[in-house]
């Protein structure tokens, strides 16, 4: 598994826990890299891979935000 979907995998856990509830705005890049000691690209990767998969939605202007769970969802690589 890459290091990016390590990282989805993680932010996933705490988006399911309610570290970062719907509507949360998650951490910078800046300070998710730094807490998961890793690289920006990294939490960029897994930032996208997570919108992809409609976990989290994020804008030009704003910083990602999770999106309420769907029933049934889950992650997939």
């Amino acid at each position: 598994m890459s290091l990016p979907d390590e990282l989805a995998e993680q932010l996933l856990a705490a988006i399911i826990d309610g570290t970062y509830p719907p509507g949360a705005a998650l951490p910078s890049e800046g300070e998710l890299a730094e807490q998961f000691s890793v690289s920006r690209l990294t939490v960029r990767e897994a930032v996208k891979a997570l919108r992809v998969q409609k976990w989290c939605a994020s804008s030009a202007a704003a910083a990602p935000t999770s999106t309420p769970p769907r029933t049934g969802a889950h992650w997939t690589r």
